[in-house]
């Protein structure tokens, strides 16, 4: 897929295969605001909850750049979506599992959001049985113009997992 802008170019890669990458790098966030310093931005991902009135619930992490300056408008950082530019990443809990579960990290090449996600089977038999697991990595290009968190590549996990959680604590972050 292709997403175009005026001022970029961006192709998701999910053909790329992703690599572990060290437990030390994940970032632990807290609910509410958070603040990351990132070559010379500083990005917030608020964390917050969402309730539904069924057994499901989200935490969704809403990502926006800092300005330079104070009152000046924040800007909103989405993600390339297989379908298309998303404004969040969110997790989503059944009552009987985690079918897709987002962190970040961050290392030397910047900053990144993972998001695993159960595959296979439709809910809500997905949600009580244990599945492979899909994990997609995302950059944060840093682009002040347009921020974004483009694909980067993803994996499959090699055991199945009843949450999607496990799978990112088991085979994406290597201690």
């Amino acid at each position: 897929m292709l997403a175009m802008s005026a001022l970029c170019i961006t192709v998701p890669a999910w053909a790329a295969t992703v690599n572990p990458v060290a437990a030390k790098t994940e970032l632990k966030l807290k609910d509410g605001v958070n603040d990351i310093k990132t070559g010379d931005m500083v990005v917030r991902i608020v964390k917050s909850y969402v309730s539904t009135a069924t057994a499901s619930s989200h935490n969704v992490y809403t990502v926006f750049i800092l300005p330079e300056k104070n009152e000046t408008q924040w800007l909103l950082v989405t993600n390339s979506a297989m379908d298309g530019d998303d404004f969040n990443f969110s997790n989503s809990e059944s009552g009987d599992s985690n079918r897709r579960a987002v962190t970040f990290y961050k290392t030397s090449e910047g900053l990144f959001a993972v998001q695993a996600e159960k595959e296979g089977l439709g809910e809500p038999a997905n949600n009580m049985k244990k599945t492979s697991v899909k994990i997609r990595v995302f950059q944060f290009n840093q682009n002040w113009d347009v921020p974004m968190f483009n694909g980067t590549g993803e994996m499959k996990s090699k055991a199945r997992y009843m949450d999607a959680s496990d799978a990112l604590q088991k085979e994406f972050f290597i201690k």
